[in-house]
This record gives C-alpha cells, sequence and structure tokens, in this order.
C-alpha cells in the first residue's frame, strides 16, 4: 500500500495538471500576440519610413532636372546680343521666350514655368534646342507636377515649331501647390504674379533676358495627408 502511494506522488511530481498546461498555453498565446503586434508595428514604420524616403527621393529627382533645365534658359543670342528667333505655325519670324504664368484659381499656388533651353553644349553649337514646360495637371483625379519637353534640331533657331507635339509626363505625384518666383534684377528680392489683367509672373520679352535666378516651391501631400513644401533655388547662367 505504501509502495502504492509512492508511485502516485512520483507521478504528480513529474508531470503538470490540466490547470498548469492551461496558464502555460494563455501565457504563450499573449506573448504570440504582443510579438505579432510589435512586429506589425515595425512593418509599419518601415513602410512608411521607405514612402518618405521614396517621396524625398522623387523631389529631389525633380529638383536636379529642374534645374538643369533652368541652367539651359536662354533668350539673348551670345553673338547678336538680341533675342533669338523662331519660325511660328503661320511662318512669322518670332523670338523665344522665358514666362512664368499664374494660373491659381484657389489658395493653393498653381504656376506655369515655360522657357527654350540648349539642355547641352553640344545642342548650343548646333542651334538644337528644347521647348520645356512645367505645370501641375489633374490626371484620373491626382494632382501631378508635370514636365513637357520638345526637342527641335536643324542647326537653327528659325524653325517651325507647328509640327512639333508635346506630351506632358509626370514628375511627382499628390502635388497640392506649385509655385515660381523670379528674381529680376540684383536688389534680392523675389517676385510672384501679380495681378489678375496680367497673369505674367514674368516675361523675358518684356525684361529683355532671362531672370537672374529662379525659386521653386512644391508642396506634396504624404499617404498621412499631411503637407510638406519643398523649395530649391537656381541661379540662370544664361543671363
Amino acid at each position: 500500500m505504501n509502495e502504492i502511494n509512492r508511485i502516485k506522488k512520483n507521478k504528480r511530481k513529474n508531470g503538470f495538471t490540466i490547470i498548469e498546461l492551461i496558464m502555460v498555453l494563455l501565457v504563450m498565446t499573449l506573448l504570440a500576440v504582443l510579438l505579432s503586434s510589435l512586429a506589425q508595428q515595425g512593418i509599419r514604420a518601415f513602410g512608411k519610413a521607405k514612402q518618405e524616403a521614396e517621396s524625398i527621393r522623387s523631389v529631389t529627382l525633380t529638383f536636379e532636372m529642374i534645374r538643369r533645365d533652368l541652367l539651359g534658359a536662354l533668350y539673348l543670342d551670345p553673338v547678336t546680343g538680341s533675342a533669338m528667333l523662331y519660325k511660328d505655325s503661320i511662318g512669322n519670324m518670332v523670338s523665344v521666350n522665358f514666362t512664368g504664368i499664374d494660373t491659381t484659381t484657389s489658395a493653393q499656388p498653381d504656376d506655369q514655368l515655360r522657357f527654350f533651353a540648349w539642355l547641352s553644349p553640344e545642342a548650343s553649337q548646333r542651334g538644337d534646342f528644347t521647348i520645356i514646360n512645367y505645370k501641375r495637371r489633374t490626371v484620373s483625379g491626382v494632382t501631378q507636377l508635370s514636365r513637357a519637353s520638345r526637342a527641335l534640331g536643324g542647326g537653327s533657331l528659325a524653325l517651325d515649331l507647328s509640327s512639333v507635339s508635346e506630351t506632358f509626363e509626370p514628375l511627382l505625384f499628390n502635388v497640392t501647390g506649385f509655385s515660381v518666383e523670379y528674381l529680376k534684377d540684383a536688389t534680392g528680392t523675389f517676385q510672384t504674379a501679380l495681378t489678375s489683367s496680367d497673369p505674367l509672373a514674368f516675361d523675358a520679352q518684356k525684361e529683355g533676358n532671362v531672370p537672374k535666378a529662379v525659386r521653386i516651391k512644391v508642396t506634396q501631400r504624404n499617404t498621412n495627408g499631411k503637407e510638406q513644401t519643398y523649395t530649391q533655388t537656381v541661379v540662370l547662367a544664361m543671363n
């Protein structure tokens, strides 16, 4: 009898009760839920950081493209000192231009920048040039900053533009504002557009040359619905 009791006691000592097993399972379940929650938070934080980094990278690349375009902006012929000419759609000789247009219809700035440029030393030697147009557009309900370029060649600026199509390519998405300011002289004061009767913020044909510098502001809405404004100032070379 004593031997039987000893065996039963040893069995209880070497095993777990059902209650103990249930408690262990509950603890393991709680730990699994906690670790899963932490992992999900980490994944979301990583995804958010990745999206923000990609957004900043896209803005950086866009600003670099705008900077390169603006550094090639042209107006005056370096030889004659007068405005360069091209042939319009009806055959008239018209001077190239550098224009900033204010098309704002709401509280958000909505400018447009259009100019002629040499995009490489080889292009300037041949007389080839490109018409560049930056503007904010809405496509399929998504606002975007877009760029259109029309490359023209032939060794002369006297070219017919009517046969050259203009196609916009998106650079940045969810852009809620595109603002351009112009430094017309050495005073250091940037100007924007200015009156409803004259939407031109800058007109090289009136000013006699391209601006000294251009300051660009792009406002973009991120995935959290917050807006971030990025700014770049470019000093123009062809001035």
